[in-house]
């Protein structure tokens, strides 16, 4: 009998080619603080909404984050592609960027947001 492989429920981070790694690594910190799996994607698209959509439709969780230069985003699969959750600019600083990621994993666990 053949080995089943079944996907893992996690929350879905595309990244365009010129994201910050330290930005990166600032949402992936928020996530791992509320104990929620996530797996990355580095995909051509540069705009962070559209990475987030994406990204929210991929997750089995309907939970997606994008992230570009300039912006972080947080979707939501059952929202419109246009209307995410949170749309942080990189520049907020790390403490917005984390909650972001933290806010991430509340959504799949239906708590209250940190912002």
């Amino acid at each position: 009998m053949p080995v089943l492989n079944p996907v893992k429920p996690d929350i879905c981070v595309k990244c365009s080619p010129n994201h910050s790694a330290d930005v990166l690594r600032t949402i992936l910190l928020g996530m791992e603080e509320e104990g929620i799996p996530f797996h990355l994607a580095e995909e051509a698209q540069i705009d962070a909404m559209a990475l987030a959509w994406e990204a929210s439709e991929e997750s089995r969780l309907d939970v997606g984050v994008g992230v570009d230069d300039k912006n972080v985003v947080l979707g939501f699969a059952k929202l419109k592609a246009d209307k995410p959750l949170f749309v942080v600019p990189v520049s907020a600083g790390n403490e917005k960027v984390r909650d972001l990621g933290a806010n991430a994993a509340r959504l799949v666990k239906r708590m209250p947001f940190k912002m």
